[in-house]
């Protein structure tokens, strides 16, 4: 069984696409989970040659620890804001409200992954750690308030 052959990628500036293919892993592991983002399913994603996506990862397990710091910091900078005003108990309140609610189930997922795969990934591990120290500064942060 063949394939439709791929329509080639319309050429772009190197920043540009290794913007596009960040955008394009962190869409996988939203969707699918961490364990789910690999050079196809990113080149699937931003209808590119997976060599094209192997050419700006300096290698999978990398691709797999800057997605993890990538979409969890993402949640981390919207929380931050979320508490950025208001009294202790009112942010508290917030805090509590934005992680109970059920609208960051796919980042529990991507972190669930990272738990997983970060016992053979040491990139992976270390922004797990990293990003859990940023979580533990911030509800530090919070209690001190």
């Amino acid at each position: 069984m063949s394939s439709a052959p791929r329509k080639r990628a319309v050429r772009k500036a190197p920043a540009e696409r290794a913007n596009e293919l960040a955008a394009a892993a962190r869409a996988v592991a939203l969707d699918d989970g961490l364990s789910a983002v690999t050079l196809r399913s990113v080149a699937a994603r931003a209808e590119v040659a997976p060599a094209l996506v192997a050419h700006y990862a300096t290698g999978m397990d990398e691709l797999i620890a800057r997605t993890f710091a990538q979409v969890v910091g993402a949640e981390l900078d919207e929380i931050d804001d979320l508490l950025a005003s208001g009294t202790a108990l009112d942010r508290l309140a917030a805090l509590l409200r934005t992680l109970l609610d059920g609208s960051r189930a796919d980042v529990t997922l991507v972190w669930v992954d990272a738990f997983a795969m970060g016992q053979r990934n040491d990139a992976l591990a270390a922004a797990v750690r990293g990003q859990m120290d940023r979580w533990q500064s911030t509800v530090e942060g919070l209690i001190a308030y």
